[in-house]
């Protein structure tokens, strides 16, 4: 492999790390080691092998040939966390005043709002949230895959972050705009 692609995996590696985002269990030592015992023609080599050493060179072959797999899995799923949890809070608020805002009647003084540009102000606003919504359920999806991909099972606080999603897009399509 060249020096090029061995930098860019190692730059995956330190997003990863860098995203600041610790998920329980979420280390590549454990996933590979959880990948190793449910890996039926890894079990039947390692156990037709006639010694100790070669059955720990089979093992050890397997874990290397998959740790760079893993700590891409691993790097999508921590930064793609990261960048969802947040910008799940953020549409989630955006929804709540974006439904205040058109569910309310325009307040009572000197100038009236006109009614027709507060609902073409509210599709517009709902537009646009609807299209954030988007990238962030894609993204939240490509979370899971990458955790289908390595067997890992994501913790409830990960997976919280679905229901929320789907309870944004839920109010979303309540905005009577």
């Amino acid at each position: 492999m060249s020096a090029k692609l061995d930098r860019m995996k190692q730059l995956i590696d330190d997003l990863g790390n860098a995203s600041g985002v610790t998920i329980p269990g979420l280390d590549s030592d454990s996933v590979i080691n959880n990948l190793a015992s449910k890996n039926p023609q890894l079990q039947d080599a390692i156990n037709q092998a006639p010694t100790e050493a070669e059955k720990k060179a089979i093992l050890d072959r397997y874990k290397n040939e998959l740790r760079s797999y893993v700590n891409e899995q691993i790097a999508i799923i921590k930064i793609t966390y990261a960048a969802v949890k947040d910008g799940t809070k953020q549409i989630a608020e955006t929804v709540t005043a974006l439904l205040a805002q058109t569910v309310l009647p325009p307040g009572i003084g000197p100038v009236t709002p006109n009614p027709a540009f507060i609902l073409l102000e509210g599709k517009q606003k709902s537009n646009i949230l609807k299209g954030s919504l988007s990238v962030l359920v894609n993204a939240y999806r490509q979370l899971l895959q990458a955790a289908l991909n390595i067997q890992f099972e994501l913790p409830d606080v990960v997976l919280s972050v679905g229901d929320s999603l789907s309870a944004a897009q839920r109010a979303l399509n309540t905005i009577p705009v």
